[in-house]
Formats: structure tokens, C-alpha cells, sequence
């Protein structure tokens, strides 16, 4: 008799689906995709656009591009090449009881 299993996709998100308890097999991913993970980041639609601009100026790939961009900037950071423009900003805030 079958039963509903809970398993890990390649992205490791999880998954219900019907197997038989206990015989859940680990596969490799069939691709280069199981290396990667989703993450979602808010974005402005002139920033995606420029992404797409770029991208396909290149021929490369949207997600590539974005991985390659952050890898470089992260690393020019820790770096000390490049600064973070950060602004310091005081808020008042009204306190309630």
C-alpha cells in the first residue's frame, strides 16, 4: 500500500507526493540547476530591464548575469575595494502604551 511522502526537490523546497514509505531514493539532479537555489529580491523594473539589456546583449543567460554581477560586487567588498554608500538616518517614533 502506498503512502503520501514528503520529500526534498533539487531546489530544497519540499515536496508531497505519493511513494512507498522508507523507499525514497536520492538522485543526483539532472542538470547543473540542483547547484543553484531561489531566492527572491525586490527589484525596480528599470533594473530588470537592464539586466535583460545586458544579458542579452551577451548572450548570456539573465540568472548568469545576475549571479556573476553579485559575486563580483560581494567580493570587491570584502575586498575593501569597493564601500557600501551608507546614509545613517534618525526616525522619531511616538511611543504608545
Amino acid at each position: 500500500m502506498s503512502k503520501r511522502q514528503e520529500t526534498i526537490d533539487i531546489f530544497g523546497g519540499k515536496l508531497s507526493g505519493i511513494g512507498i514509505a522508507g523507499k525514497a531514493e536520492k538522485k543526483e539532479p539532472a542538470s547543473k540547476a540542483g547547484q543553484y537555489y531561489r531566492k527572491t529580491y525586490l527589484l525596480t523594473q528599470e533594473l530588470i530591464e537592464r539586466i535583460k539589456q545586458v544579458a542579452d546583449n551577451h548572450k548570456v543567460g539573465h540568472s548568469e548575469l545576475v549571479r556573476w554581477a553579485l559575486q563580483t560586487i560581494l567580493d570587491e567588498v570584502e575586498n575593501d575595494e569597493r564601500q557600501i554608500p551608507i546614509a545613517v538616518e534618525k526616525k522619531c517614533v511616538i511611543e504608545t502604551d
